[in-house]
């Protein structure tokens, strides 16, 4: 009975993913799906408008998000090293590992003070691994994720992702 359960669950897992565009195959006794995901500008500005919090501290705030080819530019109130806050913005580059992880690159951070380096490089750090983290919920179970590719493009971040889990 259990794995008339798991088959069933896994069909009617398929055709979820199968009715959002994502693409089924069955290889080698692994259920293989890929699938993708995006999210517009419009969708990142009407959110929460702080970016990149670490505990009490904020270091984006107001923030407005621009999707361009191939970077995302944060305008916003970026925290200075003394603790005031003044206009700034962050120019972010991301892609995809050789490994299958997501690779954030923060370009260029500018503001009409002094930053916080060492913020600025938690920020990056904190940003690839909650995205990391975000697909590798799986680790617990047998299947694997791995991030394909990213674009950003006609304002609009898009990620796309594998996941292989072993049938049976």
């Amino acid at each position: 009975m259990k794995a008339v359960t798991v088959i069933f669950g896994i069909v009617g897992t398929a055709a979820a993913l199968t009715a959002c565009g994502a693409d089924i195959d069955i290889e080698d006794g692994n259920l293989v799906i890929n699938t993708e995901f995006s999210l517009s500008e419009t969708m990142m500005n009407s959110g929460d408008n702080s970016v990149f919090s670490f505990a009490d501290t904020d270091f984006i705030t107001h923030a407005e998000f621009d999707i361009r080819d191939g970077e995302i530019v944060i305008s916003g109130e970026m925290l200075c090293e003394d603790g005031s806050r003044a206009d700034g913005q962050m120019t972010i580059a991301m892609g995809t590992t050789e490994n299958g992880v997501i690779d954030v690159q923060a370009e260029d951070v500018s503001a009409s003070c002094d930053i916080d380096r060492e913020l600025v490089d938690r920020a990056r750090t904190d940003l690839a691994e909650s995205l990391d983290h975000a697909a590798r919920e799986v680790d617990d179970s047998e299947a694997s994720v791995t991030f394909t590719e990213v674009t950003l493009a006609d304002e609009m971040l898009t990620i796309a992702i594998e996941i292989r889990a072993p049938i049976g």
